[in-house]
């Protein structure tokens, strides 16, 4: 898993960048010091002490010994986790969410960048797309080592992996790296708080280029939710980073019977620690909810992109807001922070310098500034600009997999455009343009004024949703019908096969023979837009559907109800739930709503959907959600076949044999 030491490496205890490689290890000529390797990783560390609070270690170990990738042994781990580990690991293993604020540093595709205290590799797997070369570094062997490994597997050898715990130094040359990322780690360095976590920052300015960056997330020590009595994350005790040192270091050692040392900082004591530590330049962000994972990300001092990061529909929400505007609190009372900091005056971000582009193009006016910022739950970077009276939103991507669906995106919208030539959605569809800058795909269109159907989602006004968007369903799928032939063979661009593998045993046999006794039946088949889900539809205040986005899914030819299930098995899931229960929820909602003369009654006269293209189109939806998916890289096949999914299977395959 190493690469040569020479010129990556530098001793830790005297500073020599001239380490040997040897069968124990790497030794330095100039000390005499040897440091033995660890799972084939240079190991550093002069600490003994793991934090294994994320899972045991035989777990890590187990992981790293398994045969099938690291991302498929994880998510086997999973399964088999309890319930409230299994929702804090899915985010701290799988989460894509935590890498949101790479377009705003100076990131480049030639940089070098270092993530210090990896741990499972989320924001070393989304850097490493943008950078020349990557860096893990962690003081937990096995953590650096499943990182190298997950990265690895996924086609990166632009990663170097060693242990380090930054003490007595970092092992590395002076100015070595463009960027280094420290992630909920400053509090958690060893020693005496103030004096330990001073000499980890110098260290980090050391290895940095002149013109590098430091990307930091803490916690704020006065966050407003610790007034409010939220449990402190680090000492699990409230209140204890609102008291002064002396009380707070008293109060932990009364109930933890141990030194109080987890310190984090308010705004003005962080950036003075940043200074003295030759960060003179720090611009401060707030992350929403929390910088270990957000979906939004605004300047603190940037009053228009604060006030229009957030739009809450409470009345306390909107207190807030008001208060904040007027005042500014939360420049200093954030929840989180998330620093970026330069040695020397701040360097261009890519943001920056891609919006220079655009303005070259014509794509962006010359005014444009940002003023939105936030992360889908398909890892994707949406950022809205607005100059003047105008706004565009900017798509980026997060990792490979999110830059899979950019580019499936555009060929999608350049194949159905020249289908519907001349309808309204063919319209909406050119309202776009797209590149590819330093070797990150890119979509940018006007950005709609309307709310998604998730923004209007209440348990009274689904039905709404689901009668609306109905609607538009129908038009969609009318501009294009035919009768032709059922060929599983050919479904799924040839991937039936490869996705009927993944059923389970006990239903994989007479699924097959289902869909093979249907081969040559002809079927309705219409355009499919693929992610019909509420975060795509956008509605004006009367819940009309104004605009569908997000075409990546997009078909020319398959079966019109899958819009249908995937509506609904969306709504469904904001009631929390498995997805095999809320795909079965979902095809009995249209049974139901199929005896009623409603506007899905309607739909499926105007389409002439009988029982046969019900069942059909019912069966095959989970081979399409898994092919989708797992094409570009969203889901993997325990999301959607899980325990339940054998038994829901088994009771529409015996109601649909009867059709």
């Amino acid at each position: 898993m190493t690469r040569d030491a020479n010129g990556f490496f530098a001793c830790p205890y005297c500073g020599a960048n001239t380490l040997e490689s040897k069968s124990d290890g790497l030794h330095c000529p100039a000390c005499s010091k040897t440091y033995p390797f660890s799972y084939g990783l240079a190991n550093f560390s002069f600490s003994k002490v793991a934090h294994w609070e994320e899972a045991e270690e035989g777990i890590m170990r187990g992981l790293l010994n398994s045969f099938v990738g690291i991302d498929d042994a994880l998510i086997e781990m999973l399964n088999k986790s309890d319930p409230k580990l299994k929702e804090y690991l899915t985010g701290y293993a799988l989460g894509r969410n935590r890498a949101g604020w790479k377009f705003l540093s100076s990131l480049n595709p030639g940089g070098r960048v270092l993530d210090l205290g990896c741990g499972w590799g989320n924001i070393t797997l989304s850097l490493a797309s943008n950078a020349g070369e990557i860096f893990a570094a962690d003081v937990v062997p096995e953590r650096v080592a499943l990182t190298v490994r997950r990265l690895q597997e996924k086609g990166f050898l632009n990663v170097t992996g060693c242990v380090a715990s930054g003490w007595p130094r970092l092992p590395f040359p002076d100015s070595f790296f463009d960027l280094v990322v420290v992630n909920g780690v400053l509090e958690w360095v060893p020693g005496s708080p103030r004096d330990a976590q001073s000499a980890f920052l110098k260290e980090i300015s050391r290895v940095l280029k002149p013109a590098g960056q430091l990307y930091l997330g803490i916690e704020n020590r006065f966050g407003i939710g610790y007034f409010f009595g939220r449990i402190e994350e680090h000492t699990k005790l409230r209140f204890i980073s609102l008291l002064p040192r002396f009380l707070g270091g008293l109060y932990h050692l009364m109930r933890k019977g141990s030194e109080y040392r987890a310190y984090t900082y308010s705004r003005g004591q962080l950036a003075r620690f940043l200074k003295c530590a030759g960060f003179p330049d720090s611009v401060f962000y707030l992350p929403y909810p929390d910088y270990r994972d957000f979906y939004r990300i605004a300047a603190l001092d940037d009053p228009v992109w604060m006030s229009n990061s957030f739009a809450p529909r409470t009345i306390r929400g909107k207190l807030a807001k008001l208060i904040n505007m007027k005042t500014g609190f939360l420049r200093n009372f954030s929840d989180s922070f998330a620093v970026l900091s330069a040695k020397s005056e701040a360097p261009v971000s890519f943001i920056e310098r891609l919006r220079l582009h655009l303005i070259k193009r014509n794509e962006l006016g010359a005014q444009a500034r940002i003023d939105q910022y936030f992360i889908t739950s398909t890892a994707r970077v949406n950022i809205r600009f607005i100059d003047g009276d105008k706004k565009y939103l900017l798509s980026l991507a997060l990792d490979r997999r999110a830059a899979k669906r950019i580019q499936m995106a555009v060929s999608a919208r350049n194949a159905l455009s020249s289908v519907i030539e001349g309808s309204d959605i063919a319209a909406d569809l050119k309202e776009f343009t797209h590149g590819e800058f330093e070797a990150e795909p890119y979509i940018l269109r006007r950005f709609y004024k309307y709310e998604n159907a998730a923004f209007f989602y209440k348990s009274d006004s689904a039905s709404r949703i689901m009668e609306c968007s109905i609607d538009w369903l129908r038009k969609f799928h009318s501009l294009r019908v035919e009768e032709a032939p059922f060929a599983p063979a050919l479904l799924l661009e040839g991937g039936f096969q490869k996705m009927l593998s993944f059923m389970p045993e006990e239903v994989k046999g007479a699924y097959g023979r289902f869909l093979q006794a249907c081969a040559g039946k002809l079927f309705k088949a219409s355009l499919v837009h693929g992610d019909f889900r509420m975060e795509n539809i956008l509605m004006d205040t009367d819940m009309k559907v104004q605009k569908v986005i997000d075409w990546d899914l997009a078909m020319l030819k398959g079966f019109p109800l899958w819009d249908v299930f995937s509506l609904l098995i969306d709504i469904r899931f904001m009631k929390g739930g498995s997805w095999s229960l809320a795909y079965k929820g979902a095809v009995e909602e249209c049974l139901r709503l199929k005896k009623e003369n409603g506007a899905f009654a309607r739909y499926l006269e105007a389409m002439g959907i009988g029982d046969a293209d019900f069942w059909l189109s019912a069966l095959t939806f989970p081979l399409v959600q898994l092919y989708y998916k797992m094409n570009s890289g969203d889901q993997h096949p325990a999301v959607i076949i899980d325990d339940n999914f054998a038994s829901v299977i088994s009771y529409f395959l015996e109601r649909a044999v009867k059709i």
